[in-house]
Formats: structure tokens, C-alpha cells, sequence
């Protein structure tokens, strides 16, 4: 089970982590986001030229999409399911 909550003072943390309850304190790193690449894509010849060019989609490299257009898989009868408990098993 994890907890996020923000702290008063810096030296709170080691009061935190000695507590027998606590396994593991981090720190929240906030990222920034990618710029979005929007491209409108009107014909089938450039509907082949994104597949074809993976390079032109940078999200597609980030998550791996373009392994999966290099396999044949472009999302047609696929289903994704994310579950997530929040609560680590270990």
C-alpha cells in the first residue's frame, strides 16, 4: 500500500521513515509532458507513410507502438486493459 502527502518541514521525513510501518520514502518528481505531435493524416498513402515511419510519431517510439507496427499490429480487434490495485503484493 502507498501513501502521497506533502510535508511541513524537511526534517519530517526521517521522523517518517523510522517508523516500523514505513518500507520506502521517495520524493514526487513531477515530468514534463512531451510536446504533442498533431498531424492530421486526410489519405491512405499517408496513413502508410506514418506506419511505414515510426520516427515521425515520437509517442510511438516512447511506449513502443512502433514494435508493434514493425510486427503487423496496428490496434485492429486488440483490447487493452490496465488494472491497477495500488497495492503492491510483495
Amino acid at each position: 500500500m502507498g501513501v502521497s502527502f506533502r510535508l511541513g518541514h524537511p526534517e519530517d521525513i526521517s521522523i517518517i521513515k523510522r517508523l516500523d510501518s514505513v518500507g520506502a520514502v521517495w520524493p514526487v518528481t513531477l515530468y514534463p509532458r512531451p510536446d504533442p505531435l498533431i498531424q492530421k493524416i486526410t489519405t491512405e498513402s499517408e496513413l502508410h507513410g506514418l506506419r511505414a515511419d515510426p520516427n515521425r510519431d515520437s509517442t510511438h517510439i516512447m511506449t513502443g507502438v512502433d514494435k508493434l507496427h514493425a510486427e503487423g499490429y496496428f490496434g485492429s480487434n486488440i483490447r487493452i486493459a490496465i488494472i491497477d490495485s495500488g497495492v503492491d503484493y510483495k
